[in-house]
């Protein structure tokens, strides 16, 4: 369970971080900037920074949004907006090689991440994250206005290398439903530590109503480097305050090698639907908010870049005519 505390946390600005780089290339968005030591934790107050607005969501689910990050121990952080657009890194010192991409499309999610290092003592990893939000409708005639259970299938192929003493690779996937009748927020955290290829299925179900929308989160997220670690619970150490990064434990040393490559490896492949005693409700029909198509296999078709874009202006335009109402320093959302 994820608190709103927690989500307001995430979403606080540094007053103190550096001035960013915004480049927009045929209406998609990139942003760039350095960032050091505890300013890797405000990925998701940069985003929106991008967007040229601080605000609160008036409403119960926040838009759709998907996002790519990749940053090293040496300072660099790359974030990608909008559909199919790839966040890298890459980074250099004396005794450390280090390097990161994501991508994130509503169809799938791919990072990677390498590090190689040698002494002791000195902070070497990189990661990267893939993260998606969407706000999902399951209409079935007889059950609106019900509750209903949602299971979850992925598609997820990569190999994940270590050597040395200290080098160590970690991938997660985090998965994220938010019922906008009820506002209970549900989630679920897998680490894996060793090469998979396979499906896999959501460790629990998840509630929803019939009718109504539902915010899903799925996120990738991938890092190497030295004392690189799972972390699963909210809290537990994560090098980003996306939930599905990996954490990191301190004071290891002697050098090493990690490897974890997931690029484009995690799809979406399986919505089961039933209602809440668990009968199947078929011929159930899916909408989304950001126009992908969904159904019983998952994502059936992705929208094209042009209507992301669309619906990225819209929300540019949006928070350009509440900017001038700036919450100082914190944004919230659910």
């Amino acid at each position: 369970m994820t608190s709103n505390g927690t989500l307001q946390q995430a979403m606080r600005v540094d007053a103190n971080a550096p001035d960013m780089e915004q480049q927009s290339t045929a209406g998609q968005t990139r942003c760039r900037r350095p960032c050091r030591g505890s300013q890797l934790f405000w990925s998701i107050p940069f985003l929106l920074m991008c967007l040229s607005a601080e605000f609160a969501f008036s409403d119960s689910l926040p838009p759709p949004t998907n996002v790519a990050v990749a940053c090293t121990s040496l300072g660099s952080c790359d974030i990608a907006l909008n559909n199919g657009m790839t966040a890298s890194v890459s980074d250099a010192s004396r005794v450390t090689f280090v390097r990161a991409q994501a991508i994130a499309t509503y169809g799938s999610l791919g990072v990677e991440s390498f590090s190689s290092f040698i002494g002791f003592g000195t902070p070497a990893y990189s990661f990267g994250i893939a993260y998606v939000r969407d706000n999902i409708t399951i209409s079935a005639p007889l059950l609106n206005g019900s509750a209903g259970l949602l299971s979850i299938d992925y598609l997820l192929d990569g190999t994940i290398n270590a050597a040395g003493m200290t080098g160590s690779a970690v991938v997660q996937v985090a998965i994220l439903v938010e019922d906008s009748m009820t506002l209970v927020t549900q989630s679920t955290n897998t680490a894996y530590t060793s090469s998979i290829s396979g499906s896999f299925r959501a460790p629990q179900s998840f509630e929803f109503t019939y009718g109504e929308p539902f915010r899903l989160d799925l996120c990738l997220g991938a890092a190497t480097g030295r004392g690189i670690i799972p972390a699963i619970e909210p809290g537990s150490g994560h090098l980003t305050t996306f939930l599905c990064a990996p954490g990191r434990i301190s004071g290891s040393g002697g050098g090493g090698t990690g490897t974890a490559d997931f690029f484009n490896s995690l799809t979406l492949s399986g919505l089961t639907v039933t209602d809440s005693f668990g009968t199947p409700a078929n011929g159930a029909q899916f909408t989304s908010e950001s126009g992908t198509q969904y159904g019983p296999s998952g994502v059936v078709q992705a929208p094209e870049p042009g209507s992301l874009l669309q619906l990225a202006s819209g929300l540019v335009m949006m928070l350009a005519m509440i900017g001038r109402a700036r919450l100082p320093g914190v944004v919230t959302a659910r």
